[in-house]
């Protein structure tokens, strides 16, 4: 699903991001993204990274790592994550 927010690639960047944390259950690493998308350079990916980082989809820690910011608007989080079974230890 594309937000009017977001551009067309953008858009594409985060569906990656999502897609490939549900399989590996971790973000890409920009070389991952820049891989994918078939970017000349990481640079390309780390553009893509910061606008989602400044539209308030993901954020960066102190090191460089970086996490979505939940809810993500227009996206079920249990379609992202999975859902945790009722007995499931804490």
């Amino acid at each position: 699903m594309r937000r009017p927010d977001l551009t067309n690639r953008q858009a594409e960047v985060l569906n990656f991001m999502i897609s490939y944390f549900r399989e590996q259950h971790q973000l890409p690493s920009s070389r991952s993204i820049a891989d994918h998308f078939n970017f000349a350079s990481q640079t390309a990916a780390m553009s893509h990274i910061f606008a989602l980082t400044k539209k308030g989809y993901i954020t960066h820690n102190d090191v460089g790592k970086y996490k979505f910011v939940l809810p993500i608007q227009g996206f079920d989080i249990d379609a992202i994550f999975g859902t945790c079974p009722k007995d499931a230890p804490a």
